[in-house]
């Protein structure tokens, strides 16, 4: 604890704690917030990679039909249409998946501007209060 002659009176206490109260409020809130957003973010992302999967296994299901009525399942024209949609289907995943990726990134982000922006509100807290105990120093000082 300081000093208790560099004690500072009442307001100047209050405003100070009442500043510390703010900023943690707004922290917990925003860290909140952010958190939401990934769940939200994640559960999208979950269904619609489950959307995405039962489509493709649709279109896998259909995929000979569309060469067997031309008598082209033994063909190299069909075993081609199998590796152009194998391709498709991991691209559509992937592009999927990068999107998802910068969306969590973003959320990281803000997660650690949200950090530091605490840790700055806090620090200028700190030093208002250290200026305010330096001005009481400096006062008594005055008076000896």
């Amino acid at each position: 604890m300081a000093d208790p002659a560099l004690e500072l009176d009442l307001s100047t206490q209050q405003a100070l704690a009442t500043a510390r109260q703010k900023a943690m409020n707004q922290y917990g809130q925003k860290k909140a917030q952010l958190g939401f957003q990934r769940s939200a973010l994640d559960a999208t992302h979950n269904q619609s990679q489950a959307e995405m999967g039962l489509q493709w296994d649709r279109y896998r299901t259909r995929l000979p039909g569309r060469f067997a009525g031309r008598g082209l399942l033994n063909s190299g024209i069909y075993h081609q249409g199998l590796q152009d949609y194998a391709v498709d289907r991991g691209n559509a995943y992937t592009k999927a998946l990068m999107g998802y990726q910068q969306q969590v990134g973003g959320l990281d982000l803000s997660g650690r501007g949200l950090e530091q922006d605490y840790a700055d509100s806090m620090a200028t807290i700190a030093a208002q209060e250290q200026l305010a105990r330096s001005q009481v120093a400096a006062a008594l000082r005055g008076l000896l």
